[in-house]
């Protein structure tokens, strides 16, 4: 399987910094299969704190999803303020509201400076960097959302709990058995 190296340093994570597992989402805010993955993820998370870092990065399918550049935006900025994460879970939780009257009511509600948050989403200030997440995942062979990409290898759809552990278990293990005297 072909390793896929991926610039994320400007893009949102969580988790450890420095985790022997990097996993990396392309994701659109209007997929149903990427607001099934999100609490996935969370509990991976919390299951995983030390073994695994965590990236979003934008993948809308606006063929298909007509708010899924805009919640991107909305979520980027929002990460300037540094509240990616809470708007991430929130347009999740209320993915068939998405539209503006909600953008700024969840920019409220996590109390954004929302007039900072309005200029950056009527000014298209973090549209340029979705279309380099979105550039990007084409170019490593991103088709649909969610795709992963786990230490650099990719993998596509929604799996399960129990799934994400069985992997993240033997990757851990590889990682050790790799590091370790011969």
């Amino acid at each position: 399987m072909p390793i896929t190296r991926l610039e994320t340093s400007d893009d949102p994570w969580q988790g450890s910094p420095v985790a022997p597992l990097v996993i990396v989402e392309f994701g659109d805010f209007q997929c149903p299969f990427c607001k099934e993955a999100a609490p996935i993820l969370k509990e991976v998370l919390k299951r995983y704190p030390e073994a695994v870092k965590f990236i979003y990065r934008d993948f809308p399918v606006s063929s298909i999803h007509s708010e899924a550049i805009t919640a991107a935006e909305a979520a980027n900025c929002a990460y300037k303020q540094g509240k990616f994460w809470q708007y991430h879970d929130a347009l999740f939780e209320r993915q068939d509201d998405l539209g503006s009257e909600l953008y700024l009511a969840l920019a409220q509600s996590l109390r954004l400076d929302t007039k900072e948050f309005s200029n950056c989403l009527l000014q298209h200030q973090t549209l340029a960097e979705i279309q380099s997440d979105f550039s990007d995942g084409v170019a490593a062979g991103v088709s649909g959302t969610p795709a992963w990409f786990v230490n650099g290898r990719k993998i596509e759809g929604v799996l399960t709990l129990e799934l994400w552990q069985k992997l993240i278990d033997y990757l851990i293990i590889s990682e050790f058995k790799q590091k370790a005297p011969q």
